[in-house]
């Protein structure tokens, strides 16, 4: 009688914890070149009004929609803290 769990239909390879893994990791960001001079303070502590307070302070100083977008995707790619240490690393 087969075991259950046949050795050669297992596959280990299947990368699903290294794509959960994956997700868990922040993304990285380019330097800081750019900041925001909008203050949070005062602001509402909402998430959305958090990015977009900081992605309308890193547009008034120039930064590029490629900068912007990364700035962003690195606020989503992480719980809420993260998304506030990313938004007062790139405000002055």
């Amino acid at each position: 009688m087969d075991s259950l769990m046949d050795m050669d239909t297992c596959d280990d390879d299947s990368g699903d914890f290294d794509f959960l893994m994956s997700l868990r990791q922040p993304r990285e960001t380019p330097k800081d070149e750019y900041k925001s001079s909008l203050p949070l303070v005062g602001i509402d502590g909402n998430a959305y009004s958090i990015m977009a307070t900081v992605s309308r302070g890193l547009k008034r100083n120039g930064a590029p929609p490629e900068y912007v977008k990364s700035v962003m995707d690195d606020m989503m790619s992480g719980d809420y803290d993260h998304l506030l240490q990313v938004a007062i690393r790139y405000t002055e």
